[in-house]
């Protein structure tokens, strides 16, 4: 028992001492509690705080003294804090940095609005980059004011910048360097990247295109959708890339210009496609030229098959022009009977005119060029020019003083100035204006580079402006072409402008056409000037005599020709020997003691008229030669322009002109 009781009132002894262990603990945490509660509202914890940031932490009052600055800015400018309280910048830095630093102060405080600089400072010789952002507090008890700021060092951070920015400017130069257009789009078509040379394509600065939807504002309406649904896409994945295409892309002024594409996908690390990459290669200027050059083709061969539609077709009229007169003349075709004659050869004579505008066309006419002052034809030909287009068109026409000598066919030059007129005349309708224009010209090589079958020299501009409804773009590919024609049937033939076309080309001259619908037309004739005096045109007519009786070797291998000139010469009185080839020429030669003229075409099967007449001259050394032909030859008129030394008819003839030359050259 006793024993019971005495462990009793142990346990109860030590129950109560821990009661007091206890109790103190929690008087000990309390009393900690309230120290570190009181601690934690006192500046020293504000203050360590502050000194703990790694951020410069400062205060000045308005007379720009330092109240206050916390550790790190005292580190940074290398100072204890008792030698910067009440000092100011001009007390550590150099002046020019501390006249900027007080006036960015007195900034603040006059506007009482936050401020945020990048700024240089110098410190112990060495340059940092530090941010700095200053506020204004207000003491609630005083009034009085204070600058609170903020600097955080960004030197470094700065540098690692600048050497981001120096290999992105040093790569931005290699894509510039770029003889291409590069541009890198989004998987929304965003344009995230595009060097030099596609601002110069597109006309506008990087900042204006970088962020903007390339199909939006780049691409011709009228081909968005299409491009825009490839693109889409490419970017879903639906579809293979187009490693190359083509696609026009529009410019600032809103002009196209065409660009070959050569395209690569983007992708992630993860192989998810983030946009595209395309190098582009302004090809319009190629696409110009290859225009030109299949037009030039074109144009050669349509002129080559209209040239020889000519040569036969004119043979055809000269036997049947031939054949009218002759029957035309007998005594016995009943009056009623020759007005069918005459209408006969009045046809022939249209067809006539238009094969001789085909042969301009395909340039295989005869010239009879002559040195002339193209002011005075236009001059001469002003009145029946007015006279042509009608009272409701006004006619202008401003010549050049002094103008250049150029040497062309003065019957052909007149026939371009005439077809143009009509032209003009026909596209305005309702009247307007018809200007012509002449002036001295040269053209350069930058001109030329961009008119493929210009050549550099000196010329004689003659332009001819009208201010009709103008030509469609359409139209314009077609308007040389030989029956092409937008009037109405029977209100055109469609060969003015093939003439005209011919005759410049052939003159050695250059045409260019310039023309927008509802705009008018212009169309410039380039002639090449010459450093002669004109010559003067002397006209003789003469009447047709009756032969002598003399030979005459005729090699014809047509036969419908050679026997309607054969019976048109007898008829005249010469002696007519014919022959249908070379071979057969020859042997009628070596029958003959002399022949007195020998007339031969140009082109036939086996030998030709000019190799034929150098064989027969040297048997019949005194024998005149007259060349016929249904297109000119370069085997005796080089270039189409006539040798005046080269006696030549062309066909189609009537058979006065025949006997008037034949004539001609037996009385010479």
């Amino acid at each position: 028992m006793n024993i019971d009781k005495q462990s009793k009132d142990q346990l109860m002894q030590e129950l109560r001492q821990l009661r007091e262990k206890v109790a103190d603990l929690k008087r000990n945490a309390a009393r900690e509690n309230d120290e570190t509660a009181a601690y934690e509202q006192s500046p020293e914890f504000y203050k360590n705080v502050i000194n703990s940031l790694d951020d410069l932490i400062f205060v000045k009052n308005e007379r720009h003294e330092w109240v206050f600055l916390n550790d790190a800015a005292c580190k940074f400018w290398g100072y204890q804090q008792e030698a910067l309280l009440g000092k100011t910048d001009h007390d550590i830095f150099p002046r020019e940095e501390a006249d900027i630093y007080w006036a960015k102060d007195n900034e603040v405080f006059q506007s009482e609005k936050p401020d945020l600089n990048i700024e240089k400072q110098t410190i112990d010789g060495n340059l940092y980059t530090i941010a700095t952002k200053k506020s204004i507090y207000k003491d609630p008890h005083t009034g009085e004011r204070y600058i609170v700021g903020t600097i955080r060092d960004i030197t470094e951070q700065k540098k690692a910048e600048e050497a981001i920015q120096r290999e992105k400017d040093m790569a931005q130069r290699y894509l510039d360097i770029a003889g291409v257009m590069l541009v890198a789009l989004g998987t929304d078509g965003t344009v995230t990247l595009i060097n030099k040379k596609g601002c110069q394509i597109l006309g506008c600065e990087e900042e204006k295109i970088i962020g903007k939807n390339w199909f939006d504002n780049f691409i011709p309406k009228a081909m968005r959708r299409e491009i825009q649904d490839v693109f889409d896409e490419l970017m879903q994945g639906t579809s293979s890339v187009c490693q190359y295409n083509e696609n026009p892309v529009l410019t600032k002024k809103g002009t196209e210009r065409m660009v070959a594409w050569h395209n690569t996908l983007l992708t992630n690390d993860k192989g998810d496609i983030i946009g595209t990459l395309s190098s582009g290669e302004d090809i319009t200027e190629n696409r110009r030229l290859e225009e030109q050059l299949f037009q030039s083709q074109k144009m050669e061969a349509i002129g080559r098959l209209a040239g020889g539609i000519a040569h036969d077709f004119n043979n055809a009229l000269t036997a049947i022009m031939g054949y009218s007169d002759i029957i035309a003349k007998d005594a016995e075709v009943k009056d009623k009977h020759r007005s069918y004659i005459d209408e006969i050869k009045k046809s022939a004579e249209r067809a006539a005119t238009l094969t001789q505008q085909l042969l301009a066309f395909s340039r295989k006419q005869i010239m009879q060029p002559k040195v002339l002052n193209l002011n005075t034809m236009l001059k001469n030909t002003k009145n029946m020019l007015q006279r042509m287009i009608g009272e409701d068109i006004t006619f202008r026409l401003q010549t050049a003083t002094p103008i250049d000598m150029i040497k062309v066919d003065p019957g052909k030059i007149e026939q371009v100035v005439i077809n143009l007129a009509v032209n003009a005349r026909d596209a305005m309708p309702n009247g307007g204006i018809l200007e012509v224009e002449t002036k001295n010209i040269f053209l350069d090589h930058a001109f030329c580079e961009m008119h493929k079958d210009a050549n550099p020299g000196n010329y004689v501009l003659l332009s001819v402006h009208d201010t009709g409804k103008g030509i469609d773009n359409e139209t314009m590919k077609h308007i040389f072409e030989p029956f092409f024609t937008t009037k109405e049937i029977g209100k055109g033939t469609g060969l003015g402008l093939a003439t005209v076309y011919g005759i410049v080309r052939q003159s050695g001259g250059y045409i260019d056409v310039q023309s927008q619908e509802g705009s008018g037309t212009t169309v410039a004739i380039y002639l090449p000037r010459v450093d002669k005096v004109p010559e003067t045109v002397e006209k003789h007519e003469s009447k047709v005599a009756e032969g002598k009786n003399e030979t005459i070797l005729f090699v014809e291998d047509d036969d419908m020709v050679r026997n309607m000139v054969a019976a048109v010469l007898e008829q005249y009185g010469y002696n007519v020997i014919k022959a249908e080839n070379g071979s057969v020429a020859m042997k009628r030669c070596e029958q003959e003691d002399k022949i007195h003229l020998m007339i031969t075409d140009v082109v036939m099967p086996g030998t030709s008229g000019p190799d034929l007449v150098r064989q027969i001259i040297t048997m019949q050394p005194e024998m005149k030669v007259l060349y016929i032909s249904g297109y000119t030859d370069d085997a005796i008129v080089h270039h189409g322009v006539l040798d005046e030394n080269t006696p030549f008819l062309q066909k189609p003839f009537t058979p006065q002109k025949l006997a008037l030359k034949v004539q001609e050259l037996l009385e010479d």
